[in-house]
């Protein structure tokens, strides 16, 4: 399990940076700023999903 819980840790740290990196592309390109709003919350939806599963099987 705790293999488990550091390969989600870092799946999500990279998918959090290229979910910013994309976000900011959009951002310079477009001046939308909502775009930022929408990736800290999928990020976190994520993040919070897997972190709910591992604490289920704990």
């Amino acid at each position: 399990m705790n293999i488990r819980a550091a390969f989600i840790h870092n799946i999500s740290d990279a998918l959090a940076s290229l979910v910013v990196i994309i976000a900011g592309i959009l951002i310079i390109t477009y001046q939308l700023y909502v775009f930022d709003v929408i990736a800290t919350i999928g990020i976190s939806i994520y993040v919070i999903y897997h972190g709910m599963i591992l604490l289920k099987k704990s």
